[in-house]
């Protein structure tokens, strides 16, 4: 990255590229390999918990819809 660092990119990820990725680091130092856990969310993801307020708005009005028509029918 122009600092010092290594970037690993991954481009067009996919399910394929989730799992665990070892780096194997190499210098004058000494060696060292540690191990990464790459996780993969869906662009959808955040759009779950926004859905599941809507179902639940959605049951809450049929269910008192139902009240409200039991009731107004005695």
């Amino acid at each position: 990255d122009g600092n010092g660092n290594s970037v690993l990119r991954i481009l067009k990820v996919s399910d394929l590229n989730k799992g665990h990725i070892y780096c194997n680091i190499r210098n004058i130092v000494g060696n060292l390999t540690t191990e990464v856990l790459v996780r993969v969310h869906s662009n959808l993801a955040p759009l779950w918990p926004s859905l599941a307020i809507i179902c639940e708005i959605l049951i809450v009005l049929a269910v008192m819809y139902v009240v409200n028509k039991k009731s107004t029918s005695i």
